[in-house]
């Protein structure tokens, strides 16, 4: 079993959450020291608080087991906001990422294969790079 930290925004969508920042959960992850004990990565939340995406992601990518996406803003599908995703997402898989990527977000079209289809070109482009 595996303990997952997120960090939420609390510019936006969680005023007085907890845990605000990724390095508050990067602290408390490592303080807690187990291999149970690690984070989601949602860039969503990290774009809105924080910015530095990238570098906020690849300096602690061993605590990294998950990475949430979605564009800000709206919260829509990769693509339709300001995040660049293909970069991101190169960048977690040249920093050793190999985990899962869950698509966390409220689409604007009404058809699904639609909607994913930004994500699936950003992945097959990342997963085809060396």
């Amino acid at each position: 079993m595996l303990l997952l930290v997120e960090c939420l925004n609390t510019l936006v969508d969680h005023a007085d959450y907890f845990i605000a920042s990724w390095q508050e959960g990067v602290t408390i992850a490592r303080e807690v020291d187990s291999a149970a004990v690690g984070m989601t990565f949602d860039a969503y939340h990290h774009q809105v608080n924080e910015g530095n995406l990238i570098s906020g992601l690849t300096q602690d990518i061993d605590l990294a087991h998950h990475i949430h996406i979605a564009d800000v803003s709206g919260r829509h599908e990769p693509g339709s906001g300001e995040i660049n995703y293909l970069n991101l997402l190169s960048a977690a898989k040249r920093a050793g990422y190999d985990g899962y990527i869950g698509l966390e977000c409220v689409p604007t079209k009404r058809d699904i294969k639609a909607t994913l289809a930004p994500i699936r070109q950003i992945v097959d482009q990342v997963n085809h790079c060396e």
